[in-house]
């Protein structure tokens, strides 16, 4: 059976258990705390972060795309992938993605995620409100920009569900 090493509040932990979800996926949940580094992480990669796909048939794969790609490959129900098949399709889809779980969690779930549970669980104190602030004014724009796309598609990435509505 796969195991998933992940944080049960990390965007890419969520992303591929929604992903695991839909396709039917059996799937084991350990947590691992990207904060609280475990013997269990250092003993798979000294560098490795949540979230890791743990499996007896293959190597330990390190990091949402990694895993994404191997489910693609191997458990994918015949056309129902969430990852379109035409190649502008998958482009917008890709960029999409890019920029949710890049740029929207560099300038908005990092930011929490770090102040609110991250303090907490290395114990460094209390969150810092200005922080917290700039996340929610980060947000403002990223809202307008969902509001932009949702306003001319049925979906996030176009007309089908995909990848970039699960990120």
């Amino acid at each position: 059976m796969l195991k998933l090493l992940h944080h049960h509040l990390d965007p890419s932990s969520r992303l591929l258990r929604l992903i695991f979800a839909e396709y039917k996926i059996e799937l084991e949940l350990e947590d691992a705390s990207n904060w609280k580094r475990s013997d269990n992480l250092e003993q798979i990669d000294a560098g490795a972060f949540a979230p890791i796909l743990l499996n007896d048939k293959i190597s330990p794969l390190i990091g949402p795309l990694a895993i994404i790609h191997h489910i693609e490959d191997n458990y994918q129900p015949q056309n129902n992938s969430l990852i379109p098949k035409e190649p502008k399709d998958r482009a917008e889809m890709w960029r999409l993605y890019d920029w949710i779980m890049s740029r929207f969690n560099d300038e908005i779930t990092r930011y929490i995620l770090e102040e609110k549970i991250g303090k907490r669980e290395q114990r460094h104190g209390a969150p810092d409100p200005s922080v917290l602030r700039a996340a929610k004014l980060n947000l403002k724009q990223h809202e307008k920009y969902f509001t932009y796309l949702f306003a001319s598609r049925t979906w996030l990435g176009g007309n089908d569900l995909s990848l970039a509505d699960f990120a």
